[in-house]
């Protein structure tokens, strides 16, 4: 009885954890949080109340990402660009969204791909799609990269009614991080996320009251 009990404790941590096979969570919560200003620099207590994550990039070099909402917009950022790790190994952020959780194997309407480096750039139903890049982005904000270095922090607040999101009608969305050289390598979270199948990125539950 006692192993038939700590087998079934075990089972129910490995479900609640979301722990995929990947060896990454697979199920993340967006916590509602107060609003950002984006601008590149993490004030005292702006992200204290998002939740954050890990994307590994090289042995001891990893991008921490901080999500959250706040009742209206997609709250992101992505932190550590300036260290010195980064001077060889060159990233810039990424934010894939389906939100309408619709997965499947190819991209719809309802995935969106948002990026940000020296210019910003989103597609709707299509993802590495520069020819629209643009240095103030006009449907969400962000800081950007600048000549003279790497930024600290990228933030990011992108609009629910921009994308057509109603967290009232659909609390779940598909989600995927990434961090990348534009070029060859993607660092993504969830570890098994590819870029053009939604199916495989994470499930992020909208939480509506703080």
């Amino acid at each position: 009885m006692k192993l038939k009990s700590a087998f079934f404790q075990f089972t129910i941590l490995f479900m609640f954890t979301g722990i995929s096979n990947g060896g990454a969570q697979s199920h993340l919560v967006l916590l509602k949080g107060k609003e950002i200003k984006v601008d590149g620099v993490k004030a005292a207590n702006e992200w204290l109340d998002a939740a954050s994550l890990q994307i590994s990039v090289a042995k001891d070099l990893s991008a921490t990402v901080y999500y959250k909402h706040d009742g209206k917009n997609f709250l992101f950022a992505f932190e550590n660009f300036s260290d010195a790790g980064f001077e060889s190994h060159f990233r810039v952020p990424e934010v894939l969204l389906d939100i309408d959780h619709s997965g499947g194997e190819s991209w719809n309407e309802n995935d969106w791909w948002i990026h940000a480096s020296y210019s910003s750039c989103i597609g709707k139903g299509k993802y590495n799609y520069y020819d629209d890049c643009i240095s103030e982005p006009k449907i969400w904000e962000t800081n950007l990269f600048q000549d003279k270095g790497r930024p600290a922090i990228i933030e990011m607040k992108i609009p629910f009614a921009n994308l057509g999101f109603s967290p009232q009608n659909n609390d779940e969305i598909g989600i995927a991080f990434n961090v990348t050289d534009t070029r060859e390598i993607w660092n993504f979270f969830p570890l098994k996320a590819k870029m053009g199948k939604p199916e495989t990125w994470a499930t992020a539950r909208i939480q509506l009251k703080n």
